[in-house]
């Protein structure tokens, strides 16, 4: 017999929920109560321009992606349409066609999507918050990160009570910078390409990914070219498998080039110009006032 003593099997552990995750999914169920409670009071859901996201996705959910669309008629979108947002409208179609028996139809659904969209972005932002914050003092709070921006940067609530595609393209950018910092850049291109499909200014991601690239390269001596390559597969997919393509492009050209360089004798609004430097601070003062404590404690 062989009387050897055998080592003893390790019990499995069972596998535990990270606290980021934990921290993102209460952040997105508290988010979804508070959002659907206001928008659910309100009349009517700000902008006009949400209206028109709406009638996209009403025009999809009837009869599918549409190479004319009439409701705007006097623009560049009737021909090829080349829609800016496809991915965006697309996931609102979605919720249009789930609700399309209620007597609120589309209204229904457009303030179910603005509050799914909002409680998705702060489900995020609580994530990252608490992956910051693990192993400082009052970590399991963090994920009220979100709700405490949302009191204190009035830009930042300006934009959670409007049924835009900024409110998914902002998901995304932070997922794709989050990839990036870790050095995942087959998730990144995935981000990337979700996001070119999602908004309009898909160059936005690509030049803070460039200056990322750049720092990393000057200042860390890392020339991290997985990083620009994947960002570039997933920005030339997005570009090239659109359903509109090549008009989509057209259209990119035109808002983000051609608009800039002749807004000067163009009625372009309030909307495009810049914020001054007071009006900035005055408006998310209580942001600014926190984050410099923040940086003072540290």
């Amino acid at each position: 017999m062989n009387d050897q003593k055998q080592p003893e099997a390790r019990p499995v552990e069972p596998r535990r929920t990270r606290p980021s995750l934990l921290a993102a999914l209460l952040a997105f169920v508290v988010a979804l109560l508070l959002f659907a409670a206001l928008y659910g009071a309100s009349p009517l859901i700000y902008d006009t321009d949400s209206y028109y996201h709406l009638a996209v996705a009403r025009q999809i959910a009837d009869e599918g992606l549409p190479d004319n669309f009439d409701g705007v008629r006097m623009s560049l979108l009737t021909q090829g349409f080349g829609d800016k947002e496809v991915l965006f409208h697309g996931l609102l179609a979605g919720l249009v066609a789930c609700f399309d028996a209620s007597p609120l139809g589309s209204a229904l659904a457009g303030r179910i999507g603005l509050a799914l969209f909002g409680a998705l972005l702060f489900a995020v932002l609580a994530g990252l918050a608490h992956r910051a914050a693990e192993g400082l003092p009052g970590a399991r709070l963090a994920w009220l990160f979100p709700f405490a921006l949302m009191l204190s940067a009035a830009d930042f609530t300006w934009r959670l009570v409007r049924l835009r595609p900024e409110l998914l393209a902002l998901t995304l950018l932070l997922l794709a910078l989050t990839a990036a910092a870790r050095g995942r850049y087959r998730w990144l291109g995935v981000a990337c390409f979700l996001f070119t499909l999602a908004y309009t200014a898909f160059h936005a991601l690509f030049g803070l990914l460039l200056l990322l690239f750049l720092f990393w390269g000057f200042a860390r001596r890392r020339w991290e070219w997985g990083m620009i390559l994947y960002a570039g597969l997933g920005f030339g997919l997005g570009l090239v498998l659109h359903p509109h393509f090549p008009a989509n492009l057209q259209i990119w050209a035109v808002q983000n080039i051609q608009f800039f360089l002749d807004k000067g004798v163009l009625d372009v609004g309030t909307e495009i110009q810049p914020h001054s430097t007071s009006t900035a601070l005055q408006l998310n003062a209580p942001f600014w006032i926190a984050a410099t404590a923040l940086l003072l404690a540290s």
